[in-house]
């Protein structure tokens, strides 16, 4: 007999060890921890078979028969373990828990301070084992027996149904296995304790295969991620978003921390089941439910209010729940775009004052340079006349100053003409028309004859060059500065050679003009197109305003383009601009 008690207590420690096991596998789940708490009252109840076969005589059984009294709590928490495995957790309020655990309460206390009401006299088996023939003359006997079978067919029903009802093999496997390692040990309890007692030979380890059924099906259960409630309610914390689920009479059900906060509001009671309309301003009210009540919505804006009726501005999107064929609710996701509408409100402003800058300063560069031309043209032609007519009554020094102040008129005049060049990109109409590039080429070959031929510089198209949709006057502007900046900036010790040459790409035309003059250092590639900024002192034998590369990188970015240099200090250089294809 020594032996298979120490066997039942082994049993008995395995079961509490796995409920330890599973416990500590995730703390935070209910469905574990109620596992856990059934292993353990599980375990004690079975270690009571072991000291009813250590038992030498009735006073060393009596211990035992009231611990054994405990056996209504692993059966409660079965049930308990199945409404939680069948997301029937919310039945367990406080009134749920009471008739779940008070009939517990009652029965356990009964027989741990009257064991001998529900039985009769105890004698030891022919198996060595002490056992109470059970009292058919007292109640008590008949009220555990009517609560044993209410909660195995409890326990059958809820099971069955879910199982009918879940979808997911995986759920429904699970939902198996509980059923069974749950149902089919209460209902052989049931008739080895009280239809059968006579064999009742070890009637506690018919328990045995819940815990160890139980187990392997938790093991599932964990592995699969199935505790779809606490998951759920992990995404709906976790979530940078807001959530708000609502039900098919139109009220709230569940509402994230992220939705509480943007709307105002404290705790989940101040908002849960609230009408949704009543944090919808009425016009959204129309067009986004009552308008389209059956259809799923997707990144629409409207106005939430909060609590104080401040309407905020979120950008949210509507998904139908249903529950098979049947609509039951739908969920709200969204963000908040009070920040973006700020910052677009900000931006706009922002622009609207940069494109009024803009218009003063272009307005400011027209006039100035339009309404400085005729003085300065004053000045320079009476400083030329002084000059010519009293030259010989100057002396040396006098000259010297006059010629500075010829050079300085006429630099000023050079900036003047620049600037209302540059001015006027902007200001005159960008039509755009059909232009024969190489048409441009011979225009601005024409028009530098002079200096080429003076030069002896040579022009070469080294490609077929394009038609294109382009401004015909800026265009031309563009290749003749660019055509005689390679003229100007030349090698003193070889002729100008100018090279012309385009390439298609998929969205624009890529031109290149190479020279083989004096090159740009590359610290200055990016510099050479600001306005005014010039890489030759005054008194360089390169003079020039500043503007040539300001005006050709207006006239690029008009054309939808963007223009670069590729250039190394002596050894030529190469512009690279484009032209969009698609001007209108």
């Amino acid at each position: 007999m020594v032996y298979i008690s120490f066997i039942i207590i082994a049993v008995a420690i395995a079961t509490i060890v796995i409920g330890t096991y599973i416990l500590f596998q995730d703390k935070r789940k209910a469905i574990n921890r109620i596992y856990a708490y059934f292993c353990y009252s599980l375990g004690a109840y079975i270690v009571t078979t072991a000291g009813f076969y250590l038992a030498s005589d009735i006073e060393s059984f009596t211990p035992w028969l009231r611990i054994n009294g405990i056996w209504p709590i692993p059966i409660a928490l079965a049930l308990h373990f199945t409404l939680v495995l069948t997301e029937r957790a919310h039945l367990l309020n406080k009134k749920g828990l009471f008739l779940l655990y008070g009939p517990v309460l009652f029965i356990t206390l009964n027989d741990i301070f009257f064991p001998f009401q529900t039985y009769t006299v105890p004698f030891q088996n022919n198996f060595g084992m002490w056992q109470t023939p059970l009292n058919t003359a007292n109640p008590m006997l008949y009220i555990q027996m009517s609560w044993f079978v209410l909660m195995t067919i409890i326990n059958v029903l809820i099971g069955s149904k879910y199982y009918l009802e879940v979808k997911e093999p995986a759920r429904k496997q699970l939902t198996l296995y509980v059923v069974l390692c749950t149902s089919i040990p209460l209902f052989i309890s049931f008739m080895l304790v009280y239809i059968i007692p006579l064999f009742a030979i070890i009637p506690r380890l018919e328990w045995i295969p819940i815990s160890f059924f139980t187990a392997y099906a938790l093991y599932r259960y964990n592995n699969y991620n199935l505790n779809s409630k606490i998951a759920a309610a992990d995404i709906i914390r976790s979530m940078s978003n807001f959530l708000i689920l609502v039900n098919k009479e139109e009220k709230i059900t569940e509402i994230n921390s992220h939705a509480l906060s943007l709307l105002g509001y404290n705790a989940m009671d101040q908002v849960l089941h609230k009408p949704i309309t009543s944090i919808l301003n009425e016009a959204d009210q129309e067009r986004f439910f009552l308008d389209e009540p059956e259809t799923n919505i997707s990144n629409r804006e409207v106005n939430l209010m909060d609590r104080n009726k401040n309407p905020i501005p979120v950008l949210i999107s509507k998904a139908i729940i249903y529950n098979k064929f049947e609509r039951i609710g739908y969920a709200l996701i969204g963000s908040d775009l009070s920040e973006l509408k700020a910052a677009q409100a900000s931006l706009l402003e922002y622009n609207r004052k940069l494109m009024q800058s803009n218009e003063e300063l272009k307005r400011f560069a027209h006039i100035a340079s339009h309404d400085l031309q005729e003085p300065l043209r004053m000045v320079h032609s009476y400083v030329q006349l002084l000059d010519s007519r009293y030259k010989e009554a100057f002396d040396d020094t006098a000259r010297e100053f006059m010629s500075y102040v010829v050079e300085g008129a006429q630099r000023m005049s050079d900036l003047i003409k620049g600037l209302l060049d540059y001015s006027r990109l902007d200001r005159e109409d960008a039509e755009f028309e059909s232009v024969d590039t190489l048409d441009i080429v011979e225009i601005v070959e024409n028009s530098l004859r002079y200096s080429i031929k003076e030069n002896n510089a040579k022009i070469k198209v080294e490609s077929a060059l394009p038609t294109l949709k382009v401004n015909h006057n800026q265009f031309i502007q563009l290749f003749q500065n660019l055509v005689s900046n390679a003229i100007k900036y030349r090698n003193e010790d070889i002729p100008p050679s100018i090279k012309i040459k385009a390439k298609e790409n998929r969205n624009n035309w890529e031109f290149c003009i190479r020279d083989n003059g004096i090159g740009i250092n590359e610290n200055y590639h990016q510099k050479i197109f600001v306005i005014f900024q010039r890489l030759h002192g005054k008194k360089s034998k390169y003079q020039g305003t500043g503007i040539g590369l300001a005006i050709c990188k207006r006239i690029v970015e008009n054309h939808q383009g963007k223009i670069w240099v590729n250039s190394t200090e002596g050894d030529g250089t190469e512009f690279h601009f484009t032209i969009s294809k698609t001007l209108n």
